[in-house]
């Protein structure tokens, strides 16, 4: 029997904070606090709009589909790529390939190979870049 399976579409940025904001009940207290006109709606639609732009410009420079990263791995990199440190240490290689499989949808493992190490780490700063100069012209 063959089954089709339906693509689930990836969440934007903005549903994400929505979902997020409703499940903890801080959307609940900011309206309670602020009144109906919080902000909420005009917020999501601009992290959607900046999720899609960003998404986009990966995925033109990798010429492949990607997927976004979240709040968590961008701060990961970000204090990754600015400490000035050139060696990748076990447990850092480990969670840089978490994120590299992640956002290019791949299956590397654990490798000793140095230049498949320092290939994947270059990606990763591409991608790091991309958000970074969204992030500034944002700003």
């Amino acid at each position: 029997m063959n089954k089709r399976v339906k693509k689930k579409e990836p969440i934007q940025l903005g549903d994400a904070v929505e979902k997020v904001t409703k499940a903890t009940g801080i959307k609940a207290i900011v309206k309670h606090l602020v009144g109906e006109d919080c902000g909420c709606d005009e917020r999501k639609e601009a992290l959607n709009e900046w999720g899609a732009k960003i998404t986009s410009k990966i995925n033109n420079l990798f010429k492949r589909n990607t997927n976004p990263l979240t709040e968590d791995e961008y701060d990961y990199l970000h204090n990754y790529f600015t400490s000035g440190n050139r060696m990748v240490r076990p447990s850092e290689q480990l969670r840089l390939l978490e994120i590299n499989n992640r956002v290019f949808n791949q299956k590397l493992q654990y490798t000793t190979c140095g230049s498949c190490v320092i290939e994947m780490v270059n990606q990763l700063k591409i991608v790091y870049n991309a958000y970074s100069t969204t992030k500034q012209e944002g700003e």
